[in-house]
């Protein structure tokens, strides 16, 4: 089991660390959005997390978390591209909500998927020490 803790502090760690974090909403500025519309998009990123939050849940219990986990993160990779390839509101908008599939694709699926893999080994009893570390990891991670 330490293997599989120490992955999952890992990837929590890399899911977090986005050097982007401080610097999207200046890039989206930096490209004539107004503040208005950079607000438009972080809603739209909101409103996707919120509205795919039980379609993630139904697909993660029937198809393979951890490549659902990996989707997830692919969709915020074409997110960034959107925005790269295109600067625009419509870009900004389009990679927001990209992003906030990640999101909701990533949040359950990932406590499911520990869980799961600590009661197959009869760890369940260490769920909450793990996703509670695991979460602070990637508090950390968004820091550095």
């Amino acid at each position: 089991m330490p293997a599989f803790v120490g992955r999952v502090y890992l990837f929590k760690a890399l899911d977090a660390f986005v050097l982007i974090y401080p610097l999207y909403t200046v890039m989206f500025v930096a490209h004539g959005l107004t503040p208005v519309q950079v607000s438009a998009t972080l809603m739209a990123w909101s409103i996707t997390a919120f509205i795919l939050q039980i379609p993630s849940g139904v697909l993660a219990d029937r198809y393979s978390r951890r490549w659902i986990l990996a989707g997830a993160q692919v969709l915020r990779v074409i997110g960034f591209l959107v925005w790269i390839a295109s600067p625009s509101f419509l870009s900004a908008v389009v990679g927001m909500m990209l992003w906030g599939a990640k999101s909701a694709f990533t949040n359950g699926v990932f406590e499911a998927l520990v869980y799961d893999e600590l009661h197959g080994e009869g760890q369940a009893e260490d769920y909450s020490r793990v996703i509670g570390r695991a979460q602070g990891v990637g508090f950390a991670a968004v820091l550095a």
